[in-house]
């Protein structure tokens, strides 16, 4: 094995034991927000954003940590509010000054 077969082995490794966590849409008559983490945090958040449980939610993915900054950016200007709760060695994961922590 060279290098780059090596670099593929630890992407595919790294992305088959990553948790994956929820990324999920919720809307209301106060907006839209988008919610990665578990659904049960999620949910109670969404409650107080929205005053009770919010009229819609779907699931958008279920992704693994690393691949979670692009999805958000790319939902962001679609949404209100974007919210990640991940652990803080995730958290490093996301560009400074991008995020509140």
């Amino acid at each position: 094995m060279n290098g780059t077969d090596l670099r593929i082995l630890a992407i595919a490794l790294a992305d088959h034991a990553s948790p994956r966590l929820p990324v999920e849409l919720h809307h209301g008559p106060a907006g839209r927000l988008l919610v990665a983490g578990s659904p049960s945090w999620s949910r109670f958040l969404t409650e107080r954003f929205f005053g009770g449980p919010a009229s819609g939610r779907h699931l958008l993915a279920r992704l693994p940590v690393w691949r979670l900054p692009a999805l958000l950016e790319r939902w962001r200007p679609r949404v209100d509010l974007v919210i990640a709760r991940v652990d803080l060695f995730s958290a490093g994961r996301f560009p400074a000054g991008r995020y509140v922590r």
